[in-house]
């Protein structure tokens, strides 16, 4: 089972991801008011668009949104953009959420898109999600100050999003971070696509019902664990796995409220381990709440009939939606917002040099010198 999905990336952050999504086989385009954001993508076979002025948006995030009003209207009437869209079933729109394009862009871009293929026919919808990406804490005042206007306006609406975070991999290179989140994120597109549902003889995911599983408005999070071996489940169970997966990984941490409308669990799993895994995940809903909706895909890994599937790695993955807004999250965006307003504020008074005896005026606001701004009277403070 796979639905045909596909990436919008928007701004310079979007558009590495589309690249990481083009060598997955998902087609992806890049929306960028830089021209230099776009000239690197071209060549990893990412279709690419330029609004605005093509000198970049400056971190300035109404700059974008400017850009963003006076092209999106053009961009959709664009026959690459039309080929693009053309059988697509879930597409993701993501972009840097502290960030100047994207973030001015994507949630007023991704609203808009909601609009124009809007359907009544749920079995035909397109299903668009925002897909932001967190500063680190370390990153600048403005970056922070961005993401949260933009979260407000990404949950100003109904629809489903996700959030990466920068903040899990801070203490990583930078190059070595972004690859580290936008191959996770990417990894999460692929399973939601089915690219881990084979096709089983117990309970399975549909196409349709990967639709309806993101069809729940609010954000939505996937906790994986991959590779587990026997031996390692005696440690570590895997729904310990899944649980620390949610801390340890890009994903955006949630919100303990224990709010989740849907959880869906693929399973791929061998004889050996099979008995030590509950699909019910017991576990887990003490930890993520319990869902209204519930899907399950289980595979048991057997050779048979001559056929080696020595390469099918032990995997579970589990789609939870309709989570709530991440306030914990947030709270300490705006502690930093706080802080760095704080230390701006500062302002330190010169010891040495109001000890020090020698020659020179005392020159005060020159700005200040005089009501009519005379140049002669603020010369003379000098």
């Amino acid at each position: 089972m796979e639905i045909k999905i596909g990436v919008i990336g928007l701004g310079n952050a979007g558009g590495q991801v589309a690249a990481k999504a083009v060598s997955e086989n998902i087609p992806a385009i890049a929306i960028n008011v830089s021209a230099d954001d776009t000239k690197s993508l071209e060549d990893k076979g990412v279709t690419t668009m330029l609004i605005g002025n093509n000198m970049g948006s400056g971190k300035n995030r109404e700059v974008a949104k400017k850009y963003g009003k006076e092209s999106i209207k053009e961009i959709l009437d664009q026959t690459e953009f039309k080929s693009f869209m053309s059988g697509k079933q879930v597409v993701f729109v993501c972009y840097s959420t502290g960030g100047g394009t994207g973030a001015g862009i994507g949630p007023m871009f991704t609203a808009v898109l909601k609009a124009k293929y809007k359907e009544t026919d749920a079995s035909k919808r397109i299903r668009f999600i925002n897909v932001g990406i967190l500063p680190a804490i370390s990153e600048a005042l403005q970056a922070q100050e961005i993401t949260m206007e933009t979260i407000r306006e990404i949950t100003s609406y109904d629809n489903t999003y996700a959030l990466y975070d920068n903040e899990h991999y801070s203490d990583l290179p930078l190059q070595e971070m972004m690859e580290r989140v936008n191959t996770e994120i990417v990894e999460d597109f692929k399973v939601i696509r089915g690219d881990y549902n084979m096709l089983s003889n117990y309970t399975q995911i549909d196409p349709q019902d990967m639709m309806n599983i993101m069809s729940f408005d609010g954000m939505f999070r996937i906790a994986s664990t991959v590779g587990f071996q026997e031996k390692d489940i005696e440690k570590e169970t895997i729904e310990e796995k899944l649980i620390k997966s949610l801390s340890n990984t890009a994903g955006c941490e949630i919100e303990r409220d224990r709010i989740v409308k849907c959880m869906a669990t693929i399973v791929n799993i061998r004889p050996e381990v099979s008995d030590k895994f509950n699909i019910a995940t017991p576990e887990l809903r003490k930890y993520v709440g319990e869902p209204a909706a519930d899907f399950s895909h289980y595979y048991v890994i057997d050779n048979g009939e001559g056929i080696d599937m020595s390469y099918l790695k032990n995997r579970v993955h589990v789609i939870m939606t309709g989570m709530s807004i991440p306030d914990d999250r947030l709270k300490k965006i705006v502690q930093r917002i706080e802080e760095a307003k704080a230390i701006m504020n500062q302002k330190k008074q010169s010891s040495v040099l109001a000890e020090y005896a020698g020659g020179g005026n005392v020159v005060g606001d020159a700005t200040k010198a005089s009501d009519d701004g005379s140049i002669d009277d603020v010369l003379g403070l000098f």
